[in-house]
């Protein structure tokens, strides 16, 4: 495959990776197959899951999709997908799929918004802007994951209803 925008050949079951070097230059590199199974399994992908995937651009496709193998890959489940991953550069574009992507969201399910770092701060989509947006629907974040291949992403979970602050009690 070759990496769009860069130029870099790399040969079946390797990923890229950015790498960040000194003053704010991104090297490129290729990722091992080790290194891949250790992303899907940070991402929380695991065998026996339902996966849904949203929007994803082709080096995504090229590079991890060989790896998914026992993953159920799915858009809908009468109980719910387990893990959903969204990609996006434009803040309509989330704001219009969030609610339909939560809706179809296990009780116990996450979901992965990786939005590209240079393009889609440019529109104004950031972390902020994307928690702001999840709150509105109900969830929050708790996890964020590091640049790979250009895309940043964060993890979206159910918002944990808060605790009563006193016992119902019953008296005669």
């Amino acid at each position: 495959m070759l990496y769009s925008g860069v130029g870099i050949e790399t040969p079946p079951g390797l990923c890229l990776r950015v790498v960040l070097k000194d003053k704010g230059k991104r090297e490129i590199q290729k990722m091992t197959r080790e290194e891949a199974w250790s992303l899907l399994a940070f991402l929380g992908i695991r065998t026996g899951m339902t996966l849904s995937l949203r929007h994803i651009p082709l080096e995504f496709q090229e590079e991890f999709l060989p790896f998914l193998e026992g993953v159920h890959l799915m858009d809908e489940c009468k109980t719910g997908v387990d893990i959903l991953v969204f990609f996006t550069d434009s803040k309509i574009e989330l704001v219009e799929h969030l609610p339909e992507l939560s809706r179809k969201m296990s009780a116990n399910g996450r979901i992965w918004i990786f939005f590209h770092g240079g393009l889609a701060i440019e529109e104004g989509l950031s972390e902020e802007f994307i928690r702001l947006a999840a709150l509105h629907v109900g969830l929050e974040d708790d996890r964020r994951c590091p640049a790979v291949l250009g895309w940043q992403g964060l993890r979206l979970l159910w918002r944990p209803r808060s605790k009563r602050l006193e016992k119902p009690s019953f008296c005669c």
